[in-house]
This record gives structure tokens, sequence and C-alpha cells, in this order.
């Protein structure tokens, strides 16, 4: 049952989101429109980029745009604050939902992968150093990465404030990098 209602659920909010358009901007190709969008709403521009930041997580979306588009839109400092917001809510909301509404789910698409296996295995062997490897060093999607712990048996906290920290790094260069581009 709790399956089903996790599936209908999901449907539901893609089908809402699709119908927004929201996914129309995940690419490159679409920040400047996105960019205008999220400024329109003023003052919860910062909450709007957030809620926007968790459902890219949730559903498997390109990030790096994302966190790109911080930049853009609140400059550097404020841009790399929001994107680590987002992206830390959103890996916290995408390994809440493996491990507790969609395990199985989650586990059929990604339980039986030699990816998911070594992550596993590291995770047992090397604890938080696997987190931190594959975070500083991605080898496949973050927001992948996010559904595939939850599988495994690392704790939450851990996970959460650690995951954090290390993509810290990945979000500075891309934000700063992108505000020298475009200042120049």
């Amino acid at each position: 049952m709790k399956k089903f209602l996790f599936i209908v659920l999901f449907i539901a909010i893609f089908g809402f989101l699709r119908s927004q358009g929201v996914f129309d901007y995940t690419s490159l190709d679409g920040i400047e429109e996105l960019r205008k969008k999220i400024l329109s709403f003023g003052i919860m521009a910062p909450s709007i980029y957030i809620l926007f930041y968790i459902i890219i997580c949730l559903f498997l979306l390109p990030a790096i745009p994302v966190t790109i588009l911080s930049g853009i839109l609140f400059g550097a400092k404020l841009g790399i604050f929001y994107a680590i917001i987002g992206s830390s809510l959103g890996m916290a909301a995408s390994f809440l939902s493996a491990r507790y509404i969609a395990f199985e789910f989650i586990e059929k698409k990604f339980g039986k992968t030699t990816t998911f296996k070594k992550i596993d295995q590291g995770v047992k062997n090397y604890d938080w150093r696997i987190l931190m490897t594959t975070r500083l060093v991605p080898i496949f999607p973050s927001n992948i990465q996010n559904y595939v712990y939850g599988l495994t048996e690392i704790n939450f906290f851990k996970y959460w404030v650690l995951s954090t920290l290390f993509t810290i790094p990945g979000k500075f260069i891309l934000i700063i990098f992108t505000k020298i581009i475009v200042n120049n």
C-alpha cells in the first residue's frame, strides 16, 4: 500500500510540475527564462529557488544548471548559500524517501547494480570516507547518489551533514566560475 501511494503521489507531482513547465528549465538553455520566472517572486525568490532545487533532487534531474542558476540569480555569496541549502534539503529528502518511503522501488532500480554494491561495501568498510570520495569526485550523478545512500546502512545525520560539507567545494567552483564568465 505504501509503495502504491508513493507511486501515485510521485506521478501526480510529476504531472503537475510537467504541466507547469518546470522541467523545461533544467537545461542550460532554459536558465534565462527560469531566472526571470524565479526573480518575479520578489522576496520569495530564494524560497522558490530552494524548493525548485529540492524538486530537482527528488526527480533525479541535473543539478548543475540549477547550481549555476543560483549564482546568476543571487550573486556569488548568496548564490552559494542558497545552493547549499537547496542541495542539502534535496539530498535529505531523496535519502529519506529511499530509506522510508520507496525502499523497495529504489532497491529494484539500483540495488543490483555494480555501483550500488561498491558503495554499499564501501560504507561497510570505510564508512564516511566512501561518502567523501563519491561527493568530492562525483563518479555518477549526485542526485542518484542520494537515493543509493538511502539503501545503505549509513546513519542519516552523518550522511546529511557530510554530504552537505563535501558538496560545498563543487558548488563554490561552479558559482564562482559562472560569475567570472558572466562578468567578462
